[in-house]
């Protein structure tokens, strides 16, 4: 039987900072994979790297050494733009904080992501399309009568809905979750997991950060870091 190539893989991840005249070693030597239509969570104490891991997978900084592969290629030898294509349309982020501009509604910040890395020529071209694809992500993620609502009239719950529907607005291959119920309370962080879940029913492939080992728990495979390094 033939394996099929991850859709995402990193080998032997370092990142290290100069603080007070230290070095600080964040990441240790990471390899992992990701294969498509996969649930998985990365679990650990707070400060122990799980953001910055995430960071480097979805291109948003640069190891100090290793490589990050997305579908084989090496992700950090993209060049013309491509890397920001790697960010804007193979990869969606949802963070802890939801970074909503407050003065758009709820179907307004979905469609901001699909505006980011567009030329004004290709966005008018494509606007009904993708604006009736944001309307169809709020009512997925249970926001259907919220749509004309700014994030101030939104609870955290929902505001961080509408960062789900952002995400999602350019169909990516991988969303990837920061503590996305850090800021939420049980109830509602439960809500959000379970909207997770659902998404990975339907085929999305997902990478969540998170240091609530219950909700790492709810994924396909939980993968733990302590001091730089995965078991």
């Amino acid at each position: 039987m033939i394996l099929k190539q991850p859709v995402l893989k990193s080998k032997q991840l370092h990142k290290h900072y100069r603080m007070g005249g230290q070095d600080l070693h964040i990441l240790r030597g990471i390899d992992m994979e990701v294969h498509e239509n996969e649930f998985v969570a990365i679990y650990g104490r707070s400060g122990s790297g799980k953001s910055t891991l995430l960071h480097l997978l979805g291109g948003l900084d640069r190891p100090n050494e290793g490589e990050v592969f997305f579908n084989g290629q090496e992700v950090f030898k993209l060049r013309g733009g491509k890397l920001d294509r790697y960010r804007n349309r193979h990869v969606g982020f949802v963070f802890q904080q939801y970074h909503l501009l407050p003065e758009l509604n709820a179907l307004e910040n979905v469609l901001i992501g699909s505006m980011i890395g567009r030329s004004l020529i290709a966005w008018p071209t494509k606007k009904k399309q993708i604006k009736e694809r944001a309307k169809m992500l709020l009512e997925t993620v249970g926001l259907s009568d919220r749509m004309k609502h700014r994030p101030s009239k939104l609870s955290g719950g929902e505001r961080q809905r509408v960062a789900i529907a952002r995400a999602l607005i350019n169909e990516p291959d991988v969303l990837m979750a920061d503590e996305p119920t850090g800021n939420l309370d049980i109830d509602t962080s439960g809500s959000i997991i379970e909207l997770f879940q659902k998404l990975h029913e339907d085929g999305q492939t997902l990478i969540l950060v998170t240091h609530d080992e219950g909700i790492a728990e709810v994924a396909d495979r939980c993968l733990t870091l302590v001091q730089g390094k995965l078991s």
